[in-house]
């Protein structure tokens, strides 16, 4: 089953380089797998479609894996 164990909120003063959103994070397992939740307006008819609850792959992943079960 699929369990958040922590969301870390970022901060555009320490976690942003120009248009890039970055953390750090230090000793952490191999096995680690992330996304992010993105706020912004839900615009459509404007090309913007933010869902806070929509988790999203990172555009800068090296590799991208899945699960049998989309979501499990």
């Amino acid at each position: 089953a699929s369990t958040t164990t922590c969301e870390i909120p970022l901060d555009p003063v320490k976690n942003k380089t120009g248009l890039v959103w970055h953390v750090e994070l230090p000793n952490v397992e191999d096995s680690l797998l992330y996304g992010y939740r993105v706020n912004g307006p839900n615009n459509p008819h404007k090309g913007q479609r933010y869902d806070p609850e929509a988790v999203v792959l990172d555009p800068y992943a090296c590799t991208v894996v899945s699960r049998p079960n989309y979501g499990a």
